[in-house]
């Protein structure tokens, strides 16, 4: 009886510990790999960079493309560009050009 009295005593005064270790545990594993988390924010992160890298490639190609068209617009138009288009979509050529055929293998 006295085991049981002693073991009834040392249970009531470890498991208060025992429930905060528990319960920040619980929370220090959530705040690392939970999904707001440090691993999460670090893979937000780096989505981020990805993303922002990939909006500055198109842009840049949105602005080639807009100087493209400002070029064939009526009020600018570029004559040599036209040409150069005309030339390429349709497949012709001048008498007086050179035309350098690639082999494809």
């Amino acid at each position: 009886m006295k085991i049981l009295a002693e073991i009834n005593m040392r249970a009531s005064q470890i498991a208060l510990p025992v429930i905060a270790v528990c319960v920040m545990t619980y929370f220090a594993y959530h705040a690392v790999q939970g999904n707001n988390g440090l691993k999460a924010k670090v893979q937000l992160t780096e989505d981020i960079a990805a993303l922002e890298l990939r909006a500055a490639l198109i842009r840049q190609e949105k602005e080639l493309l807009a100087s493209k068209v400002a070029m064939l617009h009526p009020h600018s138009l570029d004559i040599d560009y036209l040409d150069e288009r005309v030339r390429d979509t349709l497949g012709y050529a001048h008498r007086d050009d050179v035309v350098l055929l690639d082999a494809v293998q």
